[in-house]
């Protein structure tokens, strides 16, 4: 069994599985019931133990068909390492744009940064002041950004490498918690190399989660200095009033609601959450359908 073994657990599922009902059998009297580890496992991976024989029937409670080949294996074949890329680095392209984004970052405190990007922006957005109310072009531009970053977030974020780096950190956590069950400091020490690989490899994918971010303010801060500059920049001249906000009443767009916060951020950040939950739904939806 133990070349067939090993090719199965070559499988993240399987291998998260099976270290886990190895660990509950080890922590009893050497069987297992679902009950024992459904918080830890999906039906359909308890269902494969099963299927593949690891997990065998015994008097309405499942044992391990071989407990020793199964720790053997489970220590002799390391977790399917996370596949390592050019990706895990930032290209030279994602630097340039952390720049870019960096400097618009300045144009909340310079006025000649937030000038120069609302007039620039006013360019391509400028006609929606001039069509719409403005709570209405608060919220377009708010709907602009929830598109533009739910959309960078959907193609640079790697969601199938962060389940996988978080069944590693599982099964990790699985093998540690028998070798102290059964007091082996030697599997305890060469866990610990693991352990550092793994923390290395999550660190890579902070790094990873951080790009969606910088690529998403390339656009979310300008959006937010033009909306700035339209409101509080006296060439625009643009009319302040506001609208009835529940409990504060009718108050006017530039009006401090809290602390630096005014009444247009608040309504922009109302309308920048619900058009992304919108947006998330509707994905979810179509995916699902698809």
């Amino acid at each position: 069994m133990g070349q067939s073994l090993s090719k199965l657990l070559d499988d993240p599922e399987i291998r998260t599985a099976a270290e886990t009902v190895y660990r509950h059998a080890e922590q009893s009297d050497g069987t297992v019931q679902w009950q024992d580890v459904r918080d830890e496992l999906t039906a359909t991976q308890w269902a494969r133990l099963i299927q593949t024989e690891i997990l065998i029937d015994a008097n309405g409670r499942f044992v391990i068909d071989d407990p020793t080949a199964v720790e053997e294996a489970l220590e002799e074949t390391p977790f399917p390492e996370a596949a390592t890329t050019e990706t895990n680095g930032w290209s030279t392209a994602d630097k340039l744009a952390g720049i870019c984004a960096l400097g618009l970052i300045t144009g909340y405190q310079l006025t000649g940064v937030r000038e120069f990007v609302g007039q620039s922006v006013n360019v391509v957005l400028g006609p929606l002041e001039a069509l719409f109310p403005l709570y209405a072009v608060i919220a377009v531009a708010a709907v602009i950004t929830g598109l533009f970053s739910t959309g960078i977030q959907a193609r640079m974020t790697d969601r199938d490498q962060m389940s996988k780096q978080r069944e590693r950190l599982q099964a990790l956590q699985n093998r540690i918690s028998a070798a102290k069950a059964r007091n082996d400091e030697t599997a305890l020490a060469e866990f610990e190399d693991e352990q550092q690989s793994l923390v290395s490899d999550q660190i890579g994918m902070i790094g990873q989660m951080i790009r969606p971010a910088v690529w998403t303010m390339l656009v979310t801060i300008p959006i937010f200095l033009w909306l700035f500059w339209l409101l509080h920049s006296p060439a625009t001249a643009i009319n302040a009033t506001g609208m009835v906000f529940p409990v504060l009443g009718q108050i006017t767009w530039t009006a401090r609601v809290l602390g630096p916060i005014q009444a247009w951020m608040v309504w922009y950040i109302i309308c920048s959450i619900g058009s992304r939950l919108v947006i998330r739904k509707t994905r979810e939806i179509a995916n699902s359908t698809a």
